[in-house]
């Protein structure tokens, strides 16, 4: 009894301070599922509250951007019009520049009217005095207004054109009278039983072009007063008179310049080498085989032999040590190489320097067409396509130069390769035999 009163307070002692740690730790679990809970619903409120600034920055962006676009395609129309407000000053400039230009030809031509006005007013009152009725000096005078009548002559000219007689130069290069035609700068020609167009440089007619049966009868029907349609050159002389030029190849290549005579001093100088250079090659001696009974020193064998071939066989049998017959061969052969190599070098050249010179010509001229251009300017074309040509002229001979050099050359070399080599051949059959022969006897070779 005494030890359970004694053990009492211990007891009850455990069992309060159980109860109170069981109440302090159901106390912190709750508040920690309070905080976790609290802490949800702040982070799921600043969720909503970042998705509701999400669609407020993209609903002001996408606002932006077309206002960013409306602002843009008023900048763009803004320069369009800034465009086409300079373009029409612009073109209102060049129309008032115009004007002035035509308002100043306009003065430029009533300038000239009234120059002419007044040297005829001149002329007018310089004119002599003839008699009138065959009257004496004291009778009365009236003007001869010559120069009136022949201006009002000329006119009708221009207005009726009629057939008159005049002296051209046939294709043949003869001076010859036809009854000649001209309307504007068109001119025909009726000669007997022919007739065609005519081409007028400096003053002088030319016959450039013979009508077919169909187109002279048409011109002869204008002579005889009728209506015909008749043929002419709608180039205003310009396709004529390319076929009445004259002067042929030599004219065509001194249209090239100073480049020209340089290119044709070299073909002359490749063309006698060349032809040199075939006879001197035509004329060796046929190679032959060197049979056995030749390499035995057969003397009628031997007087089959000609030229380069029979020097190389005395060569070979006159010399019995070995080196110092090889040495005579290979100085020998390398002797006939370089005499029948002789100038081929130059021709080589030509073919190389020619089109170099034609290239150099063609910049010439062309330096010399855009310091016309630069004068003259490129309004006509026909300037600048003549420079042109003329221009090209020296490559063209350049090439027609070097081409045929360039062929020639490289027939002379195969052709000397070839024969060098044969001799070469029999000098090496030549050098075998002896020392094959020297072996057989046993003595060195």
């Amino acid at each position: 009894m005494s030890l359970l009163k004694n053990l009492q307070k211990p007891l009850v002692g455990c069992l309060l301070f159980f109860a109170a740690f069981g109440l302090s730790s159901s106390v912190r679990a709750a508040s920690l599922d309070e905080v976790t809970s609290g802490l949800t619903q702040d982070i799921q409120q600043a969720q909503r509250a970042l998705d509701r600034e999400s669609r407020d920055i993209e609903k002001q962006r996408d606002a932006l951007a077309q206002t960013l676009d409306r602002e843009s395609q008023r900048l763009r129309t803004l320069r369009d019009r800034v465009a086409s407000v300079r373009r029409q000053s612009d073109e209102r400039t060049l129309t008032l520049s115009g004007l002035e230009d035509r308002i100043q030809g306009w003065r430029n031509q009533d300038a000239y009217r009234n120059n002419l006005l007044r040297d005829f007013a001149q002329r007018n009152t310089q004119l002599t005095m003839t008699p009138v009725d065959g009257g004496s000096e004291g009778s009365d005078a009236a003007p001869s207004f010559t120069v009136l009548q022949d201006a009002l002559v000329q006119l009708e000219e221009n207005l009726e054109p009629q057939f008159t007689a005049a002296e051209a130069l046939n294709q043949g290069g003869e001076v010859t009278t036809v009854q000649a035609l001209s309307l504007g700068p068109v001119h025909w020609f009726v000669n007997g039983e022919n007739a065609g167009l005519l081409t007028k440089q400096n003053s002088t007619l030319r016959v450039a072009h013979t009508f077919a049966a169909s187109d002279a009868q048409a011109l002869f029907s204008v002579q005889n007063e009728a209506t015909a349609l008749l043929p002419f050159d709608p180039t205003i002389d310009r396709l004529l008179q390319t076929r009445v030029q004259t002067g042929g190849l030599v004219a065509h290549v001194a249209k090239g310049g100073v480049w020209v005579f340089p290119i044709i001093a070299f073909a002359v100088i490749a063309l006698l080498i060349g032809i040199a250079k075939t006879i001197q090659l035509a004329r060796l001696p046929k190679l032959v085989p060197l049979l056995p009974h030749v390499l035995a020193k057969d003397s009628q064998a031997l007087q089959s032999l000609q030229g380069a071939q029979l020097e190389v066989v005395k060569i070979a049998q006159s010399t019995t040590d070995s080196e110092r017959r090889d040495d005579l061969l290979f100085s020998f052969l390398t002797s006939q190489r370089v005499q029948l190599e002789k100038f081929l070098g130059a021709i080589a050249v030509t073919a190389t320097v020619s089109p170099l010179l034609g290239l150099l010509g063609t910049v010439s001229g062309m330096i010399t067409t855009f310091d016309m251009m630069t004068l003259f300017g490129a309004g006509d074309p026909a300037v600048v396509s003549g420079g042109i040509s003329q221009a090209l002229i020296t490559t063209e001979l350049g090439l027609v130069v070097a081409i045929p050099a360039l062929v020639l050359h490289a027939l002379l070399s195969r052709r000397v390769n070839t024969y060098t080599q044969g001799l070469e051949a029999s000098a090496v059959s030549l050098v075998q035999n002896h020392n094959s022969q020297a072996m057989n006897q046993g003595s060195p070779a």
